[in-house]
């Protein structure tokens, strides 16, 4: 194909050439060399254009082949892995030839140059460093050896939970999730976040009124429920108002749970500051529905 170009591309010159010794001696019009020469244009911009769609179709081919290359097939080759990595030891799991290297980024170099026939690196590594528009175009993802599985961790009852989930959720669905994973080649590994089971407002409110109300107190759930702020029977049982005492002798509020009711004590007196759950509402374990002071 390249041969084919090349040549051309010399007919064009030659052409040029031709045209402007032909004009001289007044043997060929302006106006025929310039149809000439649009013609030659046309048919090498056709061959641009097969030669680009061969390259893609070879490409596509070649990822075809490089995905079903199998387990066993890899017992034969030769592969770079990082020394003391995850990587390594499932070469070992798998009877794998390793060539153990200083780093991730070492072993991808050892295929580059030939002194390596595959690597093993992490799937996100793999996404940001090889194919189309990386550092080494011409590798390619073969297979999954090992999954791995990442999350966010926070103190058990913490309300910081309430805040990860409902961002994740609205980076996830406004786009903004995979832009930042597209940017850095990671964009395959991104896993749909599970419904948020908060009310984003509501947690913007909590860090509002803790902001205003430095030394207030968590009125939280101490387990999965619905809220129950007080049992009026004469009239509608709502939520506490601000401004309503809390003793330590009579709970803030309660927890109606699938097996009874959990009380939630007052460690101090005090007034209720803010709430952010109506009586009756469901909540989740450590999920904060009040303050007072």
């Amino acid at each position: 194909m390249k041969k084919k170009l090349a040549l051309i591309l010399s007919g064009i010159m030659a052409c040029t050439m031709l045209t402007a010794c032909g004009t001289k001696a007044g043997s060929v019009s302006e106006s025929k060399a310039e149809e000439v020469m649009k013609e030659v244009e046309k048919e090498v911009e056709k061959l641009g254009e097969e030669v680009e769609k061969g390259v893609e179709k070879l490409g596509e081919e070649v990822e075809k082949a490089a995905e079903a290359i199998t387990i066993e097939v890899i017992k034969s080759m030769t592969v770079a892995v990082e020394a003391g990595s995850a990587g390594e030891q499932a070469a070992k799991d798998n009877g794998l030839k390793a060539n153990s290297v200083a780093s991730q980024a070492d072993a991808l170099m050892e295929v580059a140059s030939g002194t390596s026939d595959a690597a093993i690196i992490d799937l996100l590594m793999a996404g940001a460093m090889i194919g189309e528009g990386t550092s080494y175009p011409e590798l390619y993802y073969t297979t999954e050896l090992t999954k791995e599985e990442y999350g966010v961790g926070c103190r058990k009852g913490s309300d910081l939970v309430e805040v990860i989930d409902s961002l994740f959720k609205e980076t996830y669905e406004s786009g903004k999730m995979k832009e930042i994973a597209t940017k850095y080649g990671v964009q395959e590994a991104i896993v749909k976040p599970a419904e948020a089971k908060y009310d984003y407002d509501k947690i913007k409110d909590v860090d509002a009124i803790k902001a205003q109300f430095p030394n207030a107190l968590p009125i939280q759930a101490p387990v999965k429920g619905s809220v129950i702020w007080e049992i009026d029977v004469e009239d509608s049982s709502l939520q506490k108002a601000v401004g309503t005492e809390v003793t330590t002798d009579v709970p803030a509020a309660y927890i109606q749970a699938n097996y009874g009711i959990e009380p939630i004590e007052a460690v101090k007196n005090g007034r209720i500051v803010a709430t952010f759950a109506h009586q009756g509402e469901k909540v989740e374990k450590g999920q904060i529905i009040g303050f007072y002071e």
